[in-house]
């Protein structure tokens, strides 16, 4: 007899895929799946469903194939198809909770929460795979996710950035951008990787050859080679210094928050 482990979660970014694909890694013969948003990508996972009529035939078609079946889906969570189903909780402090998590909560089996104690599932778990051993792997599971959202260290994070009066005109937007560029040749294909419009890139650099009274790059225009983008001499300083004291101030402040911060007081 096969079993469907559901994981459901109180918002984004709170390790819902990592523990169902480590869930299903651990359970013998398994398989994992996930509804969602979006068109399928590379980046996501091949058993991925939009649709959930597609996602309940999938579960379906693989009880007759599976131990252990392993959806990742806030939707059938809320079904009766799972014979387990685990709840992840977030921060108190965080304010984009799911409409729908305190359902998602009182469906659920097993709450991974700051305040619960796993342990109390062990009994349920040997019972549901026929044994502590197995039972033992799957909690451990459990217990390295809570560690991973409520045990994470305290740390101290640095930026800096360059600035004419008032102004800002160099960060780590344009230092990404003229890295790109450097790489690909190309303002457009720059500001594509770096998640930014083509027009948004120039301005950012205008901006900045404006307030410097130098300039940052040299475009080509086009022909046999299709044109392009290259750094020049100046942009390549600005940007190396850039660089460089980011790692020192990112160093420093880094040593001597241990230095000054006690985690007991």
């Amino acid at each position: 007899m096969s079993l469907v482990w559901t994981i459901s979660g109180a918002g984004r970014k709170v390790g819902k895929t990592v523990l169902a694909q480590g869930l299903a890694e651990v359970l013998p013969n398994a398989v994992y799946a996930k509804s969602g948003h979006g068109k399928l990508s590379a980046s996501k996972h091949g058993n991925f469903f939009t649709d959930l009529h597609q996602l309940k035939d999938f579960i379906g078609d693989a009880k007759n194939k599976f131990d252990h079946i392993v959806v990742e889906s806030n939707a059938i969570a809320k079904t009766d198809l799972p014979d387990v189903t685990i709840f992840i909780d977030t921060a108190p402090a965080k304010s984009d909770f799911r409409d729908d998590c305190d359902e998602l909560k009182d469906r659920a089996d097993i709450i991974i929460a700051r305040e619960i104690e796993l342990s109390d599932c062990k009994t349920m778990l040997s019972e549901k795979l026929g044994g502590d051993e197995l039972a033992d792997e799957v909690l451990t599971c459990f217990i390295d996710q809570k560690k991973y959202l409520f045990s994470q260290p305290l740390k101290v994070c640095s930026k800096i950035w360059f600035q004419v009066g008032n102004r800002r005109i160099f960060g780590r937007g344009l230092a990404k951008l003229l890295e790109n560029i450097e790489r690909t040749g190309t303002l457009r294909q720059a500001a594509i990787d770096s998640g930014m419009s083509y027009r948004y890139a120039w301005k950012l650099i205008q901006t900045a050859q404006d307030r410097l009274g130098k300039t940052l790059v040299n475009k080509h225009p086009g022909g046999k080679s299709g044109g392009g983008s290259a750094l020049s001499p100046a942009a390549r300083n600005i940007l190396d210094v850039f660089n460089r004291l980011n790692e020192m101030v990112a160093d420093f402040a880094d040593k001597n928050f241990h230095t000054l911060y006690e985690d007991d007081k």
